[in-house]
Order: structure tokens, then C-alpha cells, then sequence
């Protein structure tokens, strides 16, 4: 996939300016990250219907062992986790390296019941 040396680029650079501020994206932020954090639903779209073609992983992690699902459920973004989901390939069940938070303990810590409906 020719846009993840893109995005890692991006992190390092965003990372060296801002300093490490809690608005830096950790290492290891990948293209599904993004789309799956920021809400762009139409992207995510398009990379969810080349991921086998592509050699995608819907689960890959950042440095902090958190998946796209993740970001989705932290930030209450119903219709990308219904994407993610349809997909199959979303562990639901995946824990993140620091925490061992789950998507489902995510959107429960931050009160996104629809969120914890789908999960």
C-alpha cells in the first residue's frame, strides 16, 4: 500500500513538531488508523473492499497495541466500527498493550452506548 509510508512519514514529522503534545499520533499510526479515528468514512470504504487484494491487516497496531477498532470505539464513531465489523476481520476482542483495554472497555469508559450495542 503505497500511503503507509506516507502516514508514517507524516507521524514522525508531526511528532518532531509538536513535541510529543497529547495530540501527537504514536508511532506506528497506520493509513486505517487514521481514516478509522478522523471519520472518513469513504476512504475507509475503499480500503476495506482492497484489503485482501492490497495485503491490508484491519487490525494492524500502533505503538500502543491499539487497532483502528479501537480509535473508532474511543471516539464513538458508530458507522466506522459497523464497517470495521462487517468486515470480519476486526477483533472486537483485541487488547491494547498499555491497558489491556478492549474496544468494548473504550466506548464503555467513554459512555458510547451505541458503540457498546455493536460490540
Amino acid at each position: 500500500w503505497p500511503l503507509e509510508p506516507l502516514v508514517q512519514t507524516w507521524v514522525r514529522i508531526y511528532r518532531e513538531i509538536e513535541k510529543c503534545s497529547a495530540d501527537c499520533p504514536p508511532e506506528g499510526t497506520s493509513l486505517l488508523h487514521v481514516v478509522s479515528g478522523y471519520v472518513l468514512i469513504q476512504p475507509l470504504s475503499v480500503i476495506l473492499q482492497k484489503a485482501d487484494q492490497l495485503g491490508t491487516n484491519i487490525d494492524c497496531r500502533e505503538y500502543y497495541g491499539r487497532t483502528p477498532l479501537s480509535w473508532a470505539a474511543r471516539n464513538g464513531h458508530e458507522a466506522i466500527v459497523k464497517l470495521l465489523l462487517a468486515t470480519g476481520k476486526a477483533d472486537a476482542d483485541s487488547k491494547d498493550a498499555v491497558y489491556g483495554r478492549t474496544p468494548l472497555l473504550w466506548a464503555a469508559e467513554k459512555g458510547h452506548e451505541t458503540i457498546i450495542k455493536l460490540l
